[in-house]
């Protein structure tokens, strides 16, 4: 029953951002992409045990918005909505 799933499924470990992109990237190329994270994924935007680096604060060159506005059409309007602030040089 498994190799029924091989090309089908693929399974991505974390959900952090690199988890998150890679599942974008690979998402048309499978039927079911499962993220597993160890952590419980709040509703809203919070600090996660496993994420120590979540508290710092970040930034998201020009580059890195547009591959991820590529990978997730609107992505750029909705972390603006959700409270990022642009920063233009």
């Amino acid at each position: 029953m498994a190799s029924s799933l091989v090309g089908k499924q693929a399974v991505v470990v974390g959900a952090g951002m690199g988890g998150l992109a890679a599942t974008g990237a690979i998402a048309r190329h499978f039927e079911q992409v499962v993220v597993v994270e160890r952590d419980a994924l709040p509703a809203e935007p919070a600090d996660r045990p496993g994420i120590p680096q979540g508290r710092h604060v970040h930034g998201l060159l020009v580059s890195g918005q547009r591959a991820l506005d590529a990978l997730f059409p609107g992505f750029e309007q909705d972390i603006v909505r959700a409270g990022a602030v642009p920063i233009i040089s």
